[in-house]
């Protein structure tokens, strides 16, 4: 298996927890893991808060990009006490040639969103029939 999958961070200023004024006013790049498996990657990104409708993944000209919007409610009543930040999540990274984009997809289960990012065909092995003439 190769490890060239190619994941550049492409957006703009530092990551770190809270806010980030550079991602846009009161955005946060959520926490990603990415693991290589026998068919290409699968990228986990930690997204809590955010439901499936609030979530966009798209692919464009190499870069996916992912973003969300945190829409639990509040509790009812009076807030006496505030300590839950409700952030918008912003995400892109850079994709290398290697994985096939027409084939990506996405999974949100209980705050992680799964994507899916497969080996493009002509990066995968392929075994070679040895024929003889004798």
């Amino acid at each position: 298996m190769s490890s060239k999958v190619n994941v550049t961070r492409r957006d703009k200023g530092p990551v770190r927890p809270g806010r980030d004024e550079d991602v846009g006013n009161d955005s946060i790049a959520p926490a990603i893991d990415i693991c290589e498996t026998d068919t290409g990657w699968l990228l986990a990104a930690d997204m809590p808060g955010v439901g499936k409708d609030d979530v966009d993944v798209q692919v464009e000209r190499g870069v996916l990009t992912i973003s969300g919007r945190f829409t639990a409610e509040p509790p009812e009543g009076r807030a006496v006490y505030q300590g839950f930040h409700r952030p918008d999540y912003f995400r892109s990274l850079s994709l290398s040639d290697e994985i096939d984009r027409a084939n990506i997809s996405a999974n949100l289960t209980n705050g992680v969103l799964t994507i899916v990012l497969p080996r493009a065909e002509a990066t995968q092995t392929r075994k070679i029939t040895v024929e003889s003439r004798d």
